[in-house]
């Protein structure tokens, strides 16, 4: 079975459950917005507390161990007791921990989720020894046991690190595939381009498309002019405001498989998943169920997409096997207790009608 190597933040996750919840829904022309109310002055009865590990890396990785992958992560740890949690969840799911990395100034990443009325939450997060994770501190070894490397999001300086990171394992001729986090295409999403040229597979959800997008557009004129001609029609050619920029999905595919990418991945949560490589773009709705927690659904959805198309399955079950874990996922607190063994994946993705996937021609 291939090895697969995950990279990125870890966390101990504080999962909040409490009474008398309230949101404001906010809308605009052509917006609307949800927001979660915390009275001021106002003492909130917490009614449970849970705590799990966390993070892009650790969740990717107990994932592809689930689909029956041998499994190491890099992320980085403070010298306390949150970490020593952290390790021995991950040493119980059978993650191989030796790469690990510890921080002699920062604590262990931590955050706060407060779930709203719908099942989406707000997370208030401390980023921690994520911020210090520098590619020296992976160990060549980590890299060369490597068959597929995920990476996950880089928080502050640690996303500058990147490219670096990319063309160790472009050199040993191993396929990565990326899923960088909002905060992470913020600070630097030109370390995002200057890698593109040797991702594989490039995940992203709506929010971070947009992010990316804009980042793009603002180093390159000609872009901006050709973004602005629109054909709207249905959801892929539908016209997407961010900042002053206007784009839609096929256009942001074409300008990003022409980068590098073999296969771009955008998600937007409760409407499903797009998928583009050079042949054609693919659409699936996500699969309707309880959400309780919409943690860790977009780590469900790449890990279980890429675990299957590197497992040997064509795409278009690839797609089906990400959709059915992520729909797992959301109906649990927390970003793991959802994750399904493969045999599992593959059994509910077979229950999927097939004429909900679409297939698009350029």
């Amino acid at each position: 079975m291939k090895h697969v190597l995950t990279i990125g933040g870890a966390t101990l996750d504080s999962i909040i459950e409490y009474r008398d919840m309230e949101t404001l829904v906010h809308q605009r022309q052509g917006l609307t917005q949800s927001y979660l109310l915390l009275e001021e002055g106002k003492k909130i009865e917490v009614t449970d507390l849970k705590r799990f590990s966390g993070g892009g890396s650790t969740n990717t990785a107990v994932s592809f161990k689930r689909q029956g992958y041998d499994v190491s992560v890099f992320c980085k740890l403070g010298n306390d007791v949150l970490a020593d949690q952290v390790l021995q969840e991950l040493q119980a799911f059978g993650i191989d921990t030796q790469y690990i990395a510890r921080s002699e100034s920062r604590g262990t990443a931590t955050s706060f989720v407060v779930p709203s009325l719908k099942g989406d939450r707000v997370v208030f997060a401390y980023r921690g020894a994520n911020t210090t994770l520098l590619a020296k501190d992976l160990p060549e070894a980590a890299i060369e046991q490597a068959e597929l490397i995920y990476i996950t999001s880089l928080s502050d300086q640690a996303a500058e690190h990147l490219p670096d990171i990319v063309a160790k394992a472009h050199a040993r001729k191993i396929p990565v595939a990326v899923n960088p986090g909002i905060s992470q295409l913020k600070l630097g999403a030109s370390f995002l381009k200057s890698s593109l040229k040797h991702i594989e597979t490039l995940i992203l959800n709506l929010e971070e498309a947009q992010q990316f997008m804009e980042s793009l557009m603002q180093s390159d004129k000609n872009l901006q002019k050709h973004a602005d001609s629109h054909d709207p029609a249905a959801l892929l050619e539908t016209t997407v405001q961010f900042a002053d920029t206007q784009f839609n999905l096929r256009q942001f595919f074409k300008v990003v498989l022409s980068m590098g990418p073999k296969t771009v991945v955008v998600t937007d949560g409760t409407k499903g998943v797009f998928i583009a490589n050079q042949e054609h773009i693919y659409f699936h709705p996500a699969v309707k169920t309880k959400i309780v927690n919409t943690l860790g659904a977009g780590d469900a959805f790449g890990s279980s997409f890429v675990g299957a198309l590197y497992g040997g399955e064509p795409i278009d079950n690839a797609i089906r096997c990400g959709v059915i874990n992520s729909a797992s996922v959301i109906c649990y607190p927390d970003a793991k207790s959802g994750l399904l063994e493969k045999s599992a994946i593959i059994e509910e993705a077979a229950k999927l009608d097939k004429k909900h996937l679409s297939i698009l021609n350029w």
